[in-house]
């Protein structure tokens, strides 16, 4: 223990001989790492902002369907007793989910049509999953039978505003045409633009009665923790049985689980990349260092100490340069986190018309620790092995050649 304390103590000193070298290296590796610290701040950041745009916009963290159920709405796929997804939802103890029913349709006002997607919904229980009945920029949500929120955009595309009258034409549950006028009583605006223009809010009741489908639910909606979504969907699978299909927000939209993982990938390359530098710094300044001191490294060896000892001391020394840089870029780069996650970074310009910056357009860091740690642990790491080849060649220099070395 004593001897450790003695390799510490002159690791230490003997990065002070050439300060001026010391100190850039030491800011080199102390500058990546704050990089790295702060990338992945932000880049955490934003996959939290992606994932909770997506999912408090429409997804929910899981859906519940029948297993007959296609995503392209064409053709209605009741859900088969919808008690009893709630009643094994609610012996899950699981109270946030919502009862829809979805259809496409066509809206007509004036000379103007369009594609849309009409949700029926019990405003009480959706405001519980989703963002949209809290995004009301006018009127109120439908309440009554034949009431309809639009989105502000398509609102603005047809000139339509609060009390106006709209004709809705879909397809009822025979196939049979059914047009139907309903009242504009609320307009929404959660910020994705496709969204907003192309999809329409009513009670479930409404649409039910629109579409001759009385008690029918063809989608469960259901919020949960996005860090725990495996084991209740596994579970509410065998609750269920083949009759359903549970699938989470990652299989709904697989874009955004492309992108959060096209990310995590491009970050390992960048932290390859950066670690890479920061030992061949190392190991260019270990050399160096070596190189200075032949003669002294010849005289210890010839005073008696072990080729071990010679690359312990070298590899001491290498550790005390990226332990030292570690305190320091770990110390500037919390601070820049902790900035960064109570200000943010203001990316409306960049992301006004990104479908996953809707909710909000500030990107904030959020610092993981153990990611902090493994990082310092890497840097550490990567100082060690760096020091090992300028280390063994301390270490097997022959003393007398060394004491001869001018």
């Amino acid at each position: 223990m004593k001897g450790l304390a003695i390799t510490a103590t002159l690791a230490f000193r003997n990065l002070s001989r050439n300060r001026r070298r010391s100190i850039l290296t030491i800011a080199a590796i102390a500058f990546a790492l704050a990089a790295l610290l702060v990338f992945d701040a932000l880049k955490e950041g934003l996959h939290q902002t992606m994932v909770d745009t997506a999912t408090a916009t429409d997804i929910g963290a899981l859906q519940v369907h029948s297993h007959e159920f296609r995503a392209n709405l064409i053709t209605l796929s009741p859900l088969p007793t919808p008690e009893k997804v709630s009643q094994a939802l609610g012996d899950m103890g699981i109270t946030t989910f919502a009862r829809r029913l979805k259809t496409s349709g066509l809206l007509l006002a004036g000379p103007k049509s369009s594609a849309i997607v009409l949700h029926g919904v019990v405003s009480a229980e959706e405001a519980r999953v989703t963002t949209v009945h809290q995004q009301l920029v006018a009127g109120r949500a439908p309440a009554a039978e034949r009431e309809v929120m639009v989105g502000a955009g398509l609102a603005q595309a047809f000139g339509l505003k609060v009390g106006d009258q709209i004709t809705l034409m879909v397809q009822d549950l025979f196939g049979s045409p059914v047009r139907r006028q309903f009242t504009v009583s609320g307009l929404y605006q959660t910020g994705v633009a496709a969204f907003d223009q192309g999809h329409l809010f009513m009670s479930l009741s409404s649409l039910q009665s629109l579409l001759d489908a009385a008690d029918m639910v063809s989608e469960i909606a259901i919020a949960l923790p996005m860090a725990s979504l495996a084991a209740p969907a596994g579970e509410l699978r065998q609750r269920l049985g083949v009759d359903y299909q549970v699938k989470t927000w990652q299989e709904i939209a697989p874009d955004v689980s492309q992108l959060i993982a096209l990310n995590e990938t491009t970050m390992a390359i960048l932290v390859a990349i950066v670690f890479l530098i920061v030992a061949l710094g190392i190991v260019n300044t270990m050399t160096t260092i070596t190189f200075e001191r032949f003669r002294e490294f010849g005289t210890i060896a010839a005073l008696g100490a072990t080729p071990a000892g010679i690359m312990g001391l070298v590899t001491a020394e290498a550790l005390a340069l990226g332990l030292t840089a570690s305190c320091v870029g770990s110390a500037i780069g919390i601070t820049l986190c902790l900035y960064l996650a109570s200000h943010g970074l203001d990316l409306t310009a960049l992301t006004s018309a990104n479908q996953y910056f809707s909710n909000n357009h500030i990107l904030k860091a959020v610092l993981d620790w153990p990611q902090v740690l493994y990082t310092n642990a890497f840097t550490l790491l990567t100082a060690v092995l760096a020091g090992l080849y300028p280390a063994w060649s301390a270490a097997r220099q022959d003393p007398a050649q060394a004491l001869n070395h001018l």
